[in-house]
């Protein structure tokens, strides 16, 4: 199936892209400034001293800036992600493009004389985003253990078609079987139109002794 994006996703990736254009363009003009003058003849090191020396207060709302949206875009990747993924949703464009959006930005800075800096900046927000990717996937993971028979607990839709409503179920319980067997318990589902020929599919629980991942129309 052709991922496409909704037009939540467009807007917010609109947004996104002005934010790090607006970054590095401002980031950019300070940038070339104190750069200005460095002896092209210095090392590495005495080139960032010099810099940081001279221009660490011109520097440092930036520094703070791009630490605020590497992990603002990064943090939007996995909430995103860990959504969809639960609810059985596999078009991952909107994350795909964020994550390029991501990484061409983090080589754009990388390319700069404080690259190090940068670098710092682009791993700790990797760290701190794998960190929160495994506390919320672990979080968003854990099941309600009292759940009652033939308790409903998700009513998706309104599809197109039932081949729409049966491959979302198919998603849904994909990811979600073994979880409930742990706790005894099988997923069903429903699908049914309403007067307006409509698709929806009902989610439900029963024991493990009833046959689960039945269909009724």
């Amino acid at each position: 199936m052709r991922e496409k994006l909704n037009s939540k996703e467009f807007s917010s990736i609109i947004i996104l892209f002005i934010i790090w254009l607006t970054y590095d363009f401002l980031f950019f003009k300070v940038y070339e400034v104190s750069i200005y003058f460095v002896s092209p003849n210095s090392n590495l090191l005495e080139k960032i001293i010099f810099v940081l020396n001279f221009y660490l207060s011109e520097l440092y709302p930036y520094f703070i800036a791009i630490f605020v949206i590497l992990n603002g875009t990064l943090l939007t990747i996995i909430f995103t992600y860990l959504s969809k993924k639960k609810n059985g949703n596999v078009n991952h464009l909107f994350e795909k493009i964020l994550l390029l959006i991501f990484i061409v930005n983090s080589f754009y800075l990388l390319t700069t004389i404080l690259w190090p800096i940068m670098l710092f900046f682009i791993v700790l927000s990797l760290v701190i985003s794998f960190i929160l990717l495994i506390v919320f996937k672990q979080n968003d993971e854990e099941l309600d253990s009292s759940y009652e028979e033939n308790e409903i607990i998700k009513v998706e839709g309104p599809f197109d078609n039932e081949w729409k409503a049966k491959s979302y179920y198919k998603k849904f319980f994909d990811y979600w079987e073994k979880k409930f067997l742990n706790l005894d318990l099988k997923l069903n589902n429903r699908i049914f139109m309403d007067i307006d020929e409509n698709y929806y599919v009902e989610v439900y629980v029963t024991k493990n002794k009833s046959n689960g991942d039945t269909e009724i129309k």
